[in-house]
């Protein structure tokens, strides 16, 4: 099962996205 990488990118996408509106 690759549900694992999957989850991985979509966590980074998500804390890139944090983290992109803090730096706003």
């Amino acid at each position: 099962m690759y549900i694992s990488e999957i989850e991985r990118e979509r966590e980074d996408r998500d804390r890139n996205r944090k983290r992109e509106h803090i730096q706003t």
